[in-house]
């Protein structure tokens, strides 16, 4: 019995291999993209988890206020969706270049897209505190 396992699992192997190849690196992109990950919370508490916004998405993600040198866990969830999208680009764009100098972004933009959807999942789930005014017109 685990030998017709393996010889089925081998089997499948060579057919998914198969397609792996026949497959162009744009399809397989634009698969990667539609699966869109969201990072978990144990990586969102971890110590990578929040990081700092280095550089805001392109204007043709987002035109509103800049939040350059904030935490993820800062910003807004409508910027941290345009980060999103902007950082599934640059891994876009990197995997598309062929060029080994930026292969080792490529992992690292889809796992801040990740971080910032996880981030604006997280934002999203908070309820909003109502603004009761200054304190001393309740006579504190």
């Amino acid at each position: 019995m685990i030998a017709e396992l393996t010889r089925r699992i081998e089997a499948l192997e060579i057919k998914v291999d198969g397609m792996a190849a026949a497959a162009t690196p744009r399809a397989a992109s634009i698969t990667k993209a539609l699966v869109e990950d969201v990072a978990s919370d144990d990586d969102l508490n971890s110590q990578y988890g929040d990081p700092d916004v280095r550089r805001d998405p392109s204007q043709k993600y987002w035109q509103g206020e800049s939040y350059v040198g904030m935490r993820f866990g800062q910003c807004p969830p409508d910027y941290l969706d345009a980060m999103a999208k902007y950082k599934d680009a640059c891994a876009f764009m990197n995997e598309k270049s062929g060029d080994e100098a930026k292969a080792k972004y490529i992992a690292y933009d889809r796992r801040d897209a990740a971080r910032a959807r996880g981030w604006a999942k997280r934002l999203r789930a908070v309820p909003a505190v109502p603004d009761h005014g200054d304190l001393d017109d309740l006579g504190f």
